[in-house]
């Protein structure tokens, strides 16, 4: 590219300067594309380790946070680099019908400029290699961070006990008694297939948990039966929980149940959804049933 400049310079008052001039163009757009990449590299490269500095123990945050502040200066020294280059250009856009003459300072100060940027980005990025490749590995068998909790929506049971409700797409109808609470939802506008769900809390007598669980797998329509294990089920005393699907002439329900044992009986949650192979919904169901436990709970 050197060699080229030099051309373009000894042939700037021949009549075909301004083409000349233009023909640098092609190269610095392709240099921009290639600096964009390294950019992009490296930034991915640090905030990987950011996050990553933030899950370690003390003894190893010291030397990530080292990593971090050179990937940091390299990111910075590189953006300056692509900057130049993209401003070079702008230049040759914005200079289109000028000869060379007109613009040769500025166009010569420009272009020393992209030179010494372009050594320090190189020396740069050979430096930075050994620590990407030594993180790009810890990071990518640093597992996912948890999906944030979906928005809520506040509610209220007939009975007055208050609940919160997954803010979905469709709406929500809050009915039952003083004892049992239901919570029905029905995706609006229909769609098809057409999105129906409900979660129930009821209390039982004269009966028990593992009464209802014999009564349960007694069921013909309960088929597969299968364990449901919610996080923070047991910190709310529920004794088990099932899961199955429950066919009703050609429709399947996905319907998953919870049982907290009590003195005299007990409190029965269910959840119930069609179709039954929206998961996403059914494990917003079985949070829900969590939350009307507690509800439920002196």
């Amino acid at each position: 590219m050197r060699l080229a400049w030099l051309l373009t310079i000894a042939l700037a008052g021949t009549a075909h300067a301004d083409k000349k001039l233009q023909g640098f163009k092609p190269d610095f757009v392709h240099e921009a594309a290639g600096c964009q990449v390294q950019t992009s590299g490296i930034a991915k490269v640090l905030a990987g380790a950011t996050e990553l500095a933030k899950t370690v123990e003390a003894a190893e945050r010291a030397e990530l946070e080292h990593d971090v502040d050179q990937l940091t200066g390299g990111l910075a020294l590189e953006k300056a680099y692509c900057d130049e280059v993209a401003a070079m250009v702008a230049f040759l856009d914005a200079n289109a019908a000028a000869t060379y003459r007109s613009v040769e300072r500025e166009l010569d100060a420009r272009y020393t400029k992209i030179v010494k940027l372009r050594a320090a980005s190189k020396k740069t990025i050979e430096e930075l290699q050994p620590t990407t490749r030594k993180l790009i590995p810890r990071i990518a068998r640093r597992p996912d961070p948890p999906a944030p909790e979906p928005r809520r929506i506040p509610g209220k049971f007939p009975s007055g006990r208050a609940i919160e409700l997954p803010a979905l797409a469709g709406t929500w109808r809050l009915w039952g008694s003083s004892t049992t609470d239901t919570a029905e939802y029905l995706e609006t506008p229909p769609k098809e297939p057409v999105i129906t769900a409900s979660a129930t809390t009821r209390p039982f007598a004269d009966t028990t948990c593992d009464d209802q669980r014999k009564a349960l797998l007694a069921r013909a329509d309960a088929e597969p039966l299968v364990e449901l294990e919610l996080p923070g089920a047991k910190e709310l005393g529920v004794a088990w929980g099932a899961r199955y699907t429950r066919r009703q002439q050609t429709t399947a329900h996905l319907v998953s149940v919870l049982c907290v044992p009590g003195k005299a009986g007990g409190l029965l949650a269910t959840t119930d959804m069609v179709p039954a192979d929206r998961s996403a919904l059914a494990d917003e169901l079985g949070k829900l049933m969590l939350r009307m436990i507690a509800a439920q709970k002196p």
